[in-house]
C-alpha cells in the first residue's frame, strides 16, 4: 500500500494589481509644474541607511518655455500609484542643478535626507539607547524633519561627536544597534530593526513581473571575519579592539576589514563597533539585482517576495538595500540584500588604505588596547600616587605602581607597552599574565613574546626618581 504524506506543503499565489503603475512627476517653485507629459527620460533612487536619495530628469523644452523657471532648491515630489490617477507620495527631493543642451532641461538632485549632511553634530552620551540618541539629535539639529517612525532598540551605547556629520551619526547608530533608518517623502524618519518589515503589497515573480535576474549570489569578497577598530588615540598612546570569528576563518580564511575612527574614545565603543561589524560580515551576503515591471509600494529597506526558480532564486523574502525606477522603460531595479561590491567599491577602499600607509600607529599587528589616562585613580600604590591625572612617586625616591587585573578570554600571546610622560629613563615595566604570581619586564615600543602566555593581565610600574611623571600608559596585545 502505498504512503501518502499528509503534511501541508503552503503555497503562494501572488494576485497582480489591476492597474499597472502609474507616476505623477512635479516641480515646486514659485508656482507647482506638473512635468509627467514633458520628460523624455528620468530615473529615481532610493535607499536605506547607507543611500541618500537622488533623482534625474530631461525635460523636453523647445518651445524654450522652462529656461530659467527652476532654480536650485526648487522641490520635486514624486507620486506613484497603482490606479488610474497617481496621489500617493513616494519621494520628496530638492533640486541641486539646472542645465540646457539641445532643447531640453535637466534637472538632477536628492532627497530631503540630504540636507542632514551638511549638519554636524558635536554632543556627547553614556550609555543611552540609540533611539533616544536619535530623537535628541533631531530635537537638535533637525527639527523640520518628524520622528513617528522611530522605534527603540535594545542597544544602550556611549559616543562622543565633535562636528561629526549628522547622517554619518545616524549611520553609526545605525551600526551599532543592527538598525536601519531612512526620511519617507513626508519627513518623518524611519528607525527600525533592519530585516524585520515585510512588504505584503508587492512581489516580483517569473512569468508575471520580472525581466531579469542580474548577478545573484553568496558574495565571499564582502566576507570579514577579523575587525580591527582603531580609535582616538587616548593620551596620545593608540585606542585598539578587535573582534573575530574562528568558525568563519576556518572556512574562508582570514579577511581583515581595519576601520579608522576618531570619534571612538573608549574601549566600550571600539569593542561594540568591533562586535557590530563583525556580525554583520562574518557570513558571505547574498546580493544582486532583480529587474521588474515599475513597482508602486517599496519604501526602502522592507523585505519583498521574489520567485526566479530559473535563475536559482526560491520563493521567499528578500531585503530591498536600494532600488531605482526609471522612467523610460517603466522598470524598476532592486538592489536586494547589500549593494554589490562594483569597481568603485574597490577603487574607493584602495584610496582609504594608501592614504593610511604613511602613519602606521601599530607595526607590530597588536589586536587590543588597554589604556590608562589616569583621570582617576587606580590600581594599588606603594608610594606612588596619581595627582592631575599623572602616576608619579608621593614624593620618595622610587615607588611602585600595579593596575587592576584585567580578565580577557583567552591567552594572549604577546605585547606592546606605550608610555607617555617625563623623565622616563630608569622606570622599569612589567606584565603578568597570571594576576599578579609571575612578571614578565617589557620594554616601551618593542614588541614582547609573553612566555608563558595568559588570560589575566595585571601591569607593573617602578618608578626610580622622584622626577618621573606618566601621563598616559597603553599595554598593546593580542
Amino acid at each position: 500500500m502505498a504512503v501518502k504524506s499528509l503534511q501541508r506543503v503552503p503555497t503562494h499565489i501572488w494576485i497582480p494589481p489591476i492597474y499597472d503603475a502609474l507616476y505623477k512627476i512635479e516641480v515646486v517653485g514659485d508656482t507647482t509644474t506638473d512635468i509627467t507629459d514633458l520628460i523624455l527620460g528620468g530615473k529615481l533612487t532610493d535607499g536605506v541607511t547607507e543611500t541618500i536619495g537622488n533623482f534625474e530628469f530631461t525635460i523636453d523644452n523647445s518651445a524654450e518655455t522652462y529656461t530659467d523657471f527652476w532654480s536650485n532648491n526648487d522641490v520635486s515630489n514624486v507620486y506613484i500609484n497603482y490606479a488610474k490617477t497617481a496621489t500617493t507620495k513616494r519621494f520628496r527631493g530638492r533640486i541641486e542643478k539646472v542645465s540646457y543642451q539641445n532643447n531640453t532641461v535637466r534637472i538632477t538632485g536628492r532627497s530631503e535626507s540630504s540636507k542632514l549632511l551638511g549638519i554636524t553634530v558635536t554632543k556627547e552620551y553614556a550609555a543611552t539607547e540609540t533611539s533616544v540618541i536619535l530623537k535628541a539629535l533631531f530635537d537638535s539639529y533637525a527639527t523640520d524633519f518628524t520622528q513617528t517612525n522611530i522605534n527603540a532598540s535594545t542597544k544602550s551605547v556611549t559616543a562622543t561627536w565633535y562636528q561629526k556629520p549628522f547622517w554619518e551619526c545616524v549611520q553609526e547608530l545605525c551600526h551599532l544597534s543592527g538598525f536601519d533608518c531612512y526620511i519617507d517623502a513626508d519627513l518623518d524618519c524611519h528607525y527600525y530593526e533592519s530585516g524585520t518589515v515585510n512588504n505584503t503589497t508587492e512581489a516580483v515573480v517569473h512569468d508575471s513581473n520580472l525581466f531579469e535576474v542580474g548577478d545573484f549570489a553568496y558574495d565571499q569578497s564582502l566576507l570579514k571575519n577579523r575587525i580591527i577598530v582603531y580609535g582616538a588615540d587616548v593620551g596620545e598612546l593608540p585606542l585598539i579592539k578587535t573582534a573575530e570569528d574562528a568558525t568563519s576563518q576556518a572556512a574562508y580564511g582570514v579577511k581583515e576589514l581595519i576601520i579608522n575612527d576618531s570619534s571612538i574614545t573608549t574601549e566600550t565603543q571600539a569593542q561594540e563597533r568591533a562586535d557590530y561589524e563583525l556580525d554583520i560580515s562574518k557570513d558571505p551576503p547574498l546580493v544582486g539585482d532583480v529587474t521588474c515591471k515599475m513597482l508602486a509600494v517599496i519604501p526602502p529597506g522592507e523585505n519583498i517576495r521574489i520567485s526566479a526558480p530559473y535563475s536559482n532564486l526560491n520563493p521567499a523574502y528578500y531585503k530591498i538595500v536600494t532600488f531605482s525606477h526609471d522612467f523610460d522603460s517603466l522598470q524598476t531595479n532592486l538592489t536586494i540584500e547589500k549593494e554589490p561590491r562594483k569597481i568603485h567599491h574597490l577603487m574607493r577602499d584602495r584610496i582609504s588604505n594608501e592614504q593610511k600607509l604613511s602613519e602606521t600607529p601599530n607595526p607590530n599587528e597588536m589586536r587590543y588596547s588597554w589604556n590608562f589616562d589616569y583621570g582617576t585613580d587606580t590600581g594599588t600604590h606603594s608610594t606612588t600616587e596619581i595627582t592631575e591625572n599623572v602616576l608619579k612617586t608621593d614624593g620618595s625616591a622610587s615607588g611602585t605602581w600595579i593596575s587592576a587585573v584585567k580578565a580577557e578570554s583567552s591567552n594572549r600571546t604577546s605585547c606592546e607597552l606605550r608610555v607617555v610622560g617625563e623623565t622616563l629613563v630608569g622606570t622599569v615595566y612589567y606584565v603578568s599574565v597570571d594576576d599578579g604570581n609571575n612578571w614578565q619586564g617589557v620594554s616601551p615600543n618593542t614588541s614582547k613574546t609573553l612566555s608563558p602566555p595568559g588570560k589575566n593581565l595585571k601591569i607593573k610600574v617602578e618608578l626610580n626618581s622622584a622626577d618621573t611623571q606618566i601621563k598616559s600608559l597603553a599595554l598593546l596585545y593580542k
